[in-house]
Parts: structure tokens; C-alpha cells; sequence
């Protein structure tokens, strides 16, 4: 058993506390937390808010508590002035006892800086039943306990259910539907794809910030319905549709990634980048991180490189008469194989090329295997002290990454870090960027091997994926998440009539947007008597053509003499192209076929109010 306190007085959410609640939230531990815990600066002189060197002498003061010694099971965590003390015990009664030592040497700690924690505002949070038996004490008064609190925007309530969170973040996203609505109606206002934009961009992250923490509240059905439902709201203003359209309908013609979906993806990318590892991928296969900035060579020697562009043979021959050793390298990736390569050959021919294959995981990318080239070109001529060397690379990518000294990137660090090592043994490595598949035998030769080391049979040389692969497999998660919502038989079955699969439909939309016309064929809700007659705004469902027939789309479009004109128009258009003009699939194979469509449409729509009167 372990315990939570926590002490906090801002909001935002940095990746260590990611850590930290993952793995207590994860294994259900008992805890108790203490949040916006409010400090009165009582010194006589201070610094303005948001001043230049304000952090920095808050940086200088709050190291002193950092390195406070604190009881057994005790532990500060700090995020700019938020402090954030974990405690862990496996008796109550120790438990009491760590955190009242710890909460009196914090406060001794805040007295000698002239700084004070107020008890009084200082929240306590139990998740057990034995937690809660704690009796805690902050400058002779004790605190109590409430039944959830709010630490860098997370909401965590008792049980960790994070349901209170949910409700808190819907809430906030609501109010900004309700300010965004006053600029948008279905045949006016905001443009479709710029309430997509502010969706993308400003929904979205508000919804899905801190995922990695309260992803576990989305195993409740009722979670999920309501993350539909608001994400349904500003679905129906991107196809600018009517308010009873469904929602699985609603989010699949608008192309938006089922929110469930989308929470879940970033809250496992979120997890991958603090554990290094992922689910479908084994133990022993890690994600390739940004070097740490521990690791970087010291600023006056981190030097970029500089690379020639050879493109002709006259190139290669200047470049072969100024250099003694021509290092082509290239990577490869065939499927799931990837590898690498380099060939060495001296610039007069007298010595037999030297060739060096690399296998890579299967989920390695084609620009890590262009830099591993380079870096194992660049060991190897470390290796054998090989003087006044060119590296001829294809991947313009490579070489523009190599060129900032201070990139993160863990490969290009470590090139970075062989050509100081070069410096420093008087050895002359220089660059060229290399036409691909121009005739420059060299460049061939790495090409072919790099081929040949993509199936070779062999445990990989290099086995960290980047982190693009698990986006990519989550996407792919995404995707089948909206094809269900799509195909399942409950939902979608007029949309489904006319594009039968979730393919179809994504190509359709991709050439027509649904706006306020297209959308009511699309989804059967709109101004036709049969969709007013099924919500009670008219009396019948007879089209005022003959009184008879009811006023489907199907009758709309094919058959009532009211719309006879233009219906011939787009008849014509579309059998001159042998379009069958009826066929969403098949009319937007033509661009005039498509056009004629949505004028079509656009006429119906624009004329129904006056006749349906």
C-alpha cells in the first residue's frame, strides 16, 4: 500500500505528473492528497508577476525544500511554484506520523523563507477508508477531507473513478458550444471547415488533456455516451445538419474521430513517451525518446554540418579528387523490413569496395535507417582512422537534421558526438547530399545493400521505434472505431442506403461536403413532408404535387413534376458521361456530374419551404 499528498496552488499538467499519478491511479494504491495549499508571500521585497528573473529566484528558494530531508516514504515533486509531496506507508498509524513530520518541516522550511502555507486552504483527500483514519495536523490545526479536488486541471475524486473530471471538462466544453451557436446556423454564419478547425484545435485538446490520467473513467458505457453526445453538438454544425440527426451519423459525415477513440490514442501516446514502451509491441522493443539535454556535447562544440550537392558525374569526380575515402550510405524499408547500409571505397579504385549491412525492427523508419548508416559510417572511419572521408548521402532529411547542432534527436546526437571525437584525432569528415538513383555506382551499390539487409534473417542491429509508429497504429485504431459506429445495424440505416460502407462514405465526403442540402439527403432529416410528418410539424406526409404520393427524397428526386426542369438537366449531364445519375458512388467519379448533383439538390432545398407552404 502507498499514499498520495500532493500539494498544489496553479493548474497545467507536466509529463513527470503523469508519471506519478499513472502509477499510483493504475494500481488502485491508498492515498491522500492535499491540493491549493495557498502561500502569502510575506517578504519585504519581491519581484512583479511575470518578471524576467522572478522564476529564477523562485527556482533558487524552492531547492532548498527540495533537498529538505523528509521521512521514509516521502517524496517532493515540484512544478514551477506548485509543490507536490507523495507519501507512502503500509500502517495508518506510520502514515499519520510521516506526513505530520513532513507537514512540519515544510512549514518550518516556508517560516525561515519568510513564506507561509495556509491550513485553512490546504485541501485532504483520503482514497481508503483506513486513509481517511489519518489525523493530520499543519501549524497546530488540523486538516480535513473533501471528496475530490482539482491538481494542474485533473479533477480526482475519491474512489478514482475520475467521473467528477468528466463532468468538468463537458461542462466547460458546453459553455463554449453555447457561445460558438450564436455564430452559427445551418444556412449562415461560421464556414463548415472553420468550426471543424476551432473543434480540432480547441475542443479537442481541452477534452483530452491529461487522457493518460482519467482514460480509465471511459470504462463506464454512460462516460462514452456522453463524450458522443457533446462531440454530436459541433458535428451538427460542421454538416450544418438538422438538431435530430443521430449522432452516429452526425460524427461519421462529419469525419471527426469518435472522441472515446481519440482520448484513448492520446492518452497512450502520452503513456508510451513516459514508459518508452508500447502494448502491441514486445517488452524488449523500446521507443526511440529525444536525447536528453544531459547528454549533448558542450555548447561551444555543438557545430552543425555543412553538405555539398552532387547531382553530376563532373561532381563526383571533383569530389573523388579532393578526398581520399567515398562513404556512400543508404537505407531501405521493404514492408515491415527495414535496413541500412554503407559502402567504402577509396577515391582511386585500388582497393576492393568494403560493404556493411544493417538490420533495423520492422517498425523503424526509412529516416532512421539513413541515420544509422551515417552513424556507423562515421564509427567506422573512427575505427580504422580513415583520413580526409566523404559521406555521400541520399537523405537530404539526414543531412538537414545533422546541420542543427542542437537537436534532440538520439542518432544525429551520436554523429554528432563521433565528428567531435574526429576533431579531436585530427580526422576530416565532410558531407554530400547525393542524387538517388542517378547512375552513381556507389549510390547503387548502398541502395542494394541496404535492400539485401532489410530481409536479412538476423536479430535487429537497432530496435528503438519512433514514436510515429504507435501514432500510426492508434490511428488505425481510430479508423475501425468509426467504421463501427458506422456499420453497426442500429444506427446510420438511411445513410448506409445510399453509401453502404464506411469507404464509400469517406470517399463521397472527400469530394462532396455536406452542407445544409446534401446533408438532408445524406441523413433523410430535413424539409420534406415525410420527415415533418414524423415529427408531428405537419399534418400529413402527401406532396403537394398530387396529395397523394408521400414526399420522400426518393420522390423528390425522381419523380415529382415540380423539380422536372432541372432534374432533366442533371438526367442529361450525367448519361452523356454513362453516369448512373442516382448513384452517389458513381457521380462523383465525374467532376461534372458532381456539380450537376449539388445544384440539384441545392434548387430542391432552397425551394421546399414555399412548396410545402
Amino acid at each position: 500500500m502507498s499514499n498520495l499528498l500532493p500539494f498544489s496552488n496553479k493548474t497545467g499538467c507536466p509529463s513527470n505528473l503523469y508519471n506519478i499519478l499513472l502509477n499510483y491511479i493504475e494500481e488502485r494504491e491508498i492515498g491522500i492528497q492535499f491540493a491549493d495549499s495557498q502561500v502569502s508571500k510575506t517578504m519585504s521585497r519581491g519581484c512583479i508577476q511575470g518578471s524576467v528573473i522572478g522564476p529564477t529566484l523562485w527556482n533558487l528558494i524552492l531547492d532548498q525544500l527540495l533537498l529538505t530531508p523528509l521521512p521514509d516514504g516521502c517524496h517532493l515533486q515540484a512544478y514551477a511554484d506548485d509543490i507536490f509531496l507523495i507519501a507512502h506507508s503500509k500502517s495508518h498509524t506510520i502514515l499519520e506520523n510521516i506526513i505530520n513530520i513532513a507537514l512540519d518541516r515544510i512549514t518550518s522550511w516556508g517560516e525561515s523563507v519568510k513564506l507561509e502555507f495556509g491550513p485553512d486552504k490546504t485541501q485532504t483527500i483520503a482514497f481508503t477508508n483506513k486513509a481517511a483514519k489519518c489525523k493530520l495536523f499543519m501549524k497546530g490545526l488540523r486538516l480535513t477531507y473533501t471528496d475530490h479536488i482539482k491538481y494542474l486541471g485533473i479533477i480526482i475524486d475519491q474512489r478514482l473513478t475520475f467521473t467528477k473530471h468528466v463532468d468538468y471538462i463537458i461542462n466547460k466544453v458546453k459553455t463554449l458550444y453555447n457561445k460558438l451557436s450564436i455564430f452559427i446556423r445551418p444556412t449562415w454564419g461560421v464556414h463548415s471547415e472553420n468550426v471543424r478547425t476551432i473543434y480540432e484545435h480547441v475542443i479537442e485538446p481541452i477534452i483530452c488533456y491529461g487522457a493518460g490520467i482519467w482514460t480509465c473513467a471511459q470504462k463506464y458505457k454512460y462516460i462514452t455516451q456522453r463524450l458522443l453526445s457533446i462531440q454530436r453538438l459541433f458535428a451538427i454544425k460542421i454538416i450544418r445538419g438538422f438538431r435530430t440527426v443521430s449522432t452516429a451519423a452526425a460524427i461519421t459525415l462529419s469525419q471527426l474521430t469518435p472522441l472515446p477513440a481519440k482520448v484513448a490514442m492520446v492518452a497512450d501516446i502520452e503513456t508510451t513517451k513516459l514508459s518508452g514502451t508500447t502494448s502491441f509491441l514486445p517488452r524488449d522493443i523500446n521507443i526511440e525518446k529525444p536525447c536528453h539535454p544531459s547528454k549533448f556535447l558542450h555548447p561551444s562544440e555543438r557545430i552543425g554540418i555543412q553538405f555539398e550537392e552532387i547531382t553530376s558525374s563532373s561532381d563526383l569526380n571533383q569530389a573523388g579528387a579532393n578526398h581520399t575515402w567515398l562513404i556512400y550510405t543508404d537505407g531501405s524499408k521493404i514492408d515491415d523490413c527495414v535496413g541500412a547500409a554503407f559502402v567504402v571505397k577509396d577515391s582511386t579504385n585500388s582497393q576492393p569496395p568494403v560493404v556493411k549491412r544493417l538490420k533495423l525492427h520492422g517498425g523503424c523508419s526509412v529516416f532512421q535507417a539513413e541515420m544509422l548508416a551515417i552513424q556507423r559510417a562515421c564509427k567506422y572511419i573512427l575505427d580504422f582512422q580513415l583520413p580526409n572521408a566523404l559521406i555521400l548521402s541520399d537523405s537530404r532529411s539526414g543531412l538537414t537534421e545533422l546541420q542543427n547542432g542542437s537537436t534532440h534527436n538520439q542518432l544525429a546526437v551520436d554523429i554528432h558526438r563521433l565528428l567531435y571525437q574526429a576533431r579531436s584525432s585530427s580526422l576530416d569528415i565532410e558531407f554530400a547530399w547525393i542524387k538517388a538513383h542517378a547512375g552513381f555506382d556507389g549510390n547503387e551499390e548502398a541502395d542494394s545493400a541496404a535492400k539485401a539487409a532489410a530481409k536479412m534473417h538476423k536479430s535487429p542491429d537497432y530496435r528503438a521505434v519512433p514514436i510515429s509508429l504507435v501514432k500510426h497504429h492508434n490511428r488505425h485504431i481510430c479508423e475501425v472505431s468509426a467504421e463501427k459506429l458506422y456499420m453497426d445495424p442500429n444506427t446510420c440505416v438511411h445513410t448506409r442506403s445510399l453509401l453502404p460502407s464506411f469507404n464509400t462514405l469517406r470517399e463521397f465526403t472527400k469530394i462532396i461536403r455536406p452542407d445544409f442540402a446534401i446533408t438532408q439527403v445524406l441523413t433523410n432529416h430535413g424539409y420534406h413532408k415525410s420527415y415533418l410528418k414524423r415529427f408531428h410539424i405537419v399534418a400529413d406526409d402527401h406532396c403537394p404535387c398530387d396529395d397523394q404520393t408521400p414526399q420522400t427524397w426518393e420522390h423528390l428526386l425522381t419523380q415529382c413534376p415540380r423539380f422536372v426542369t432541372q432534374r432533366h438537366i442533371h438526367e442529361t449531364t450525367s448519361r452523356l458521361l454513362n453516369v448512373n445519375p442516382y448513384n452517389l458512388i458513381d457521380i462523383t467519379k465525374k467532376e461534372e456530374t458532381t456539380n450537376s448533383f449539388k445544384i440539384y439538390i441545392t434548387y430542391i432545398v432552397n425551394s421546399l419551404k414555399d412548396f410545402n407552404k
